[in-house]
């Protein structure tokens, strides 16, 4: 790989990690100014981590597609389905 290449992929996964980071963040800050205590709150990221981000890191890579959006109602109603997320204190 030439430096060139790979520079450009290491400015590539330095402008996703900071989209990501910031990402993150917004959708924090929304759900807790929602009136979400913090418990609640990585109990639902770790749903949309296992259940719709997983998925979508492991798909295809050879096309481009964005992430799942963070569905609150498909992430609260698979929460309730199951207590695999209570020890997330």
């Amino acid at each position: 790989m030439q430096q060139s290449e790979r520079a450009e992929q290491e400015a590539a996964y330095r402008r996703g990690f900071i989209h990501g980071t910031e990402e993150t963040a917004r959708l924090v800050f929304q759900l807790i100014e929602s009136g979400y205590k913090t418990t609640e709150v990585k109990r639902l990221l770790a749903v949309y981590d296992d259940h719709f981000l997983a998925p979508w890191r492991a798909s295809d890579l050879t096309t481009r597609e964005e992430p799942p959006p963070f569905d609150i109602s498909a992430c609260q109603e698979l929460l309730q389905q199951t207590s695999g997320y209570d020890w997330i204190v």
